[in-house]
């Protein structure tokens, strides 16, 4: 009797669980129910990273990173990354991410590089300086073609955008945002919220001395006084296509100094004015379930298929031993750690 009852009882909770499925990269899903994917399959993606040159050829990458050292030697890693917020970052366990660096008038980083006519920057922030101030910037001289700055002129909080690139003079565009604003500067223009603002004919910087600052710009070897004062939620920055700095906000747990860590050269940059940065609250880390290949998925049409334990390369099936991934209560964000992107992804999960 006992035990039909509890085949009763099993089918009965079996019957309640509700399923549901997403695809795409990122994943966003809600209501999860916290349990574990019940499916996932991760599709590959081929790019080659940087402008090759006949002297410079570059290799085509697949999803998938080579472990250099350790345990996993010569396999290549995939880190699946489960968050409740998209702005959350895997990063080093002694810092601890937070939703935005502030600053008060007084403080910079210099970010260790020099602007040449293939930089871009993009960068996510809100000010709050009534007069001009510069956002991140360097130029030998306000004449010279030497210019890469993005002026941020406020009025009662309301930001007016106001770029400066190579023979472009800084010309002020009354954008009137309140509130975060992404902000992309490069060669071909300007863009705010992935609208363009300003569209620049062919132009090159005829080549700085000076590194590149944040919350100033660096006037010929020293931080201008126009100090951006402001939210910033993160900075990226990409020479010739390939991505050089990723600047999150953070503090460094022993001390609780705040600053920003780059991801993609594992530097912990912290500031060089007078004063100190306030920060937003903190982002829960991402929960990371480590993968390990032989090989990389570098096809949009190969993929690893978890419920089957198998990977697909070239349309050859192969088994595989694939981990569970956990998920958290209600809202997820399903990403991946790689230097390449999946071309897609496809989850089955358990709802509230």
């Amino acid at each position: 009797m006992n035990y039909f009852a509890n085949k009763m009882k099993m089918m009965m909770v079996l019957a309640s669980e509700k399923l549901s499925t997403a695809s795409g990269y990122p994943i966003t899903i809600q209501n999860s129910a916290g349990k574990r994917l019940k499916q996932y399959k991760i599709y590959g993606n081929c790019q080659q990273i940087g402008a090759p040159t006949p002297s410079n050829p570059i290799d085509a990458n697949g999803v998938g990173d080579l472990v250099t050292s350790g345990e996993h030697q010569g396999k290549y890693k995939i880190p699946v990354c489960i968050a409740d917020s998209t702005e959350a970052v895997v990063l080093p366990t002694e810092y601890q991410q937070v939703e935005y660096i502030e600053t008060s008038g007084t403080q910079y980083i210099n970010l260790g590089l020099k602007p040449i006519s293939n930089t871009k920057v993009e960068i996510v922030s809100h000010g709050a300086r009534t007069t001009s101030n510069a956002l991140f910037g360097s130029r030998l001289l306000s004449t010279t073609t030497t210019r890469f700055i993005l002026f941020n002129r406020n009025n009662e909080g309301i930001q007016n955008i106001a770029p400066q690139f190579s023979s472009n003079n800084a010309v002020s565009y009354n954008t009137s945002y309140t509130d975060f604003v992404k902000i992309v500067l490069d060669k071909t223009g300007c863009y705010v919220n992935d609208t363009n603002l300003v569209t620049y004919s062919t132009q090159t910087i005829s080549g700085t001395t000076y590194d590149l600052y944040l919350f100033t710009f660096n006037e010929g070897g020293t931080p201008d006084s126009r100090y951006f004062i402001g939210k910033t939620k993160y900075c990226k920055i990409w020479e010739n296509g390939v991505l050089v700095r990723n600047m999150i906000p953070c503090y460094r747990k022993s001390d609780n100094v705040i600053g920003m860590y780059d991801t993609v050269n594992g530097v912990f940059y912290t500031n060089q004015g007078t004063g100190t940065f306030a920060k937003g609250s903190n982002i829960t880390a991402p929960m990371v379930t480590n993968i390990y290949l032989d090989e990389q998925l570098a096809n949009i049409n190969d993929y690893i298929d978890y419920k089957n334990q198998k990977i697909v390369i070239n349309g050859t099936e192969t088994s595989v031993t694939l981990p569970q991934i956990s998920t958290l209560t209600g809202k997820n964000v399903i990403s991946v750690n790689t230097t390449v992107k999946p071309s897609n992804m496809e989850v089955t999960y358990y709802k509230k």
